[in-house]
């Protein structure tokens, strides 16, 4: 993964919240295979280090968690109150 291509202040928890929320309630494993689909080589295991802080998030990764749990890249913020 570029350096470039990595997205500062995005929260996995609020990645994990939203998973959560979505109705029925989506597994990582679940998230992964439509990231696939979505042309986003990733597992379970990524999604889960994802949403533990533990590895960074690419634009293409961020943009198509937006798109599956129908958001904004912008939900995923940690910059609270920005007005970006």
């Amino acid at each position: 993964m570029s350096r470039n291509n990595i997205i500062p202040n995005v929260s996995g928890e609020k990645i994990a919240a939203l998973r959560k929320a979505v109705e029925p309630r989506m597994s990582q494993d679940a998230l992964a295979k439509r990231m696939q689909l979505e042309g986003v080589d990733v597992d379970k295991g990524t999604v889960q280090r994802i949403e533990a802080g533990k590895r960074s998030v690419s634009r293409e990764e961020i943009n198509a968690i937006a798109k599956i749990l129908k958001t904004t890249p912008e939900a995923f913020s940690t910059d609270e109150g920005s007005d970006e």
